[in-house]
């Protein structure tokens, strides 16, 4: 049986990825977030206000308090600004006031 942390992150996950496709992105889950990232996101040929260009490379956070909203460990975030190996832009993606933004690490 899945824990409740792990449903709620799971399930925003799929919140992402579901704005992302909707934006026209092509998205990979990584399951089990083995990896440094939760989603990988190919743009479209247009690009996407609002959004960086090129690949993105997402981490998902989720909090019940607003005040940790999109708070990432120290270790984790030097593991995403470390990735700069791979050819796309490293972002984490929160939810803040109901509403799910981004912001690079």
């Amino acid at each position: 049986m899945a824990s409740w942390q792990y449903k709620m992150g799971r399930n925003f996950e799929y919140s992402c990825q579901n704005k992302l496709r909707d934006l026209g992105y092509y998205v990979v889950r990584s399951y089990g977030s083995k990896g440094v990232f939760d989603l990988v996101a190919i743009p479209p040929l247009i690009p996407v206000e609002n959004f960086p260009p090129g690949t993105l490379l997402i981490q998902c956070k989720t909090s019940k308090d607003p005040k940790k909203a999109g708070y990432v460990r120290p270790t984790e975030l030097s593991r995403l600004r470390a990735s700069t190996k791979w050819l796309g832009t490293p972002i984490i993606m929160y939810k803040l006031n109901r509403k799910i933004t981004w912001r690079k690490p």
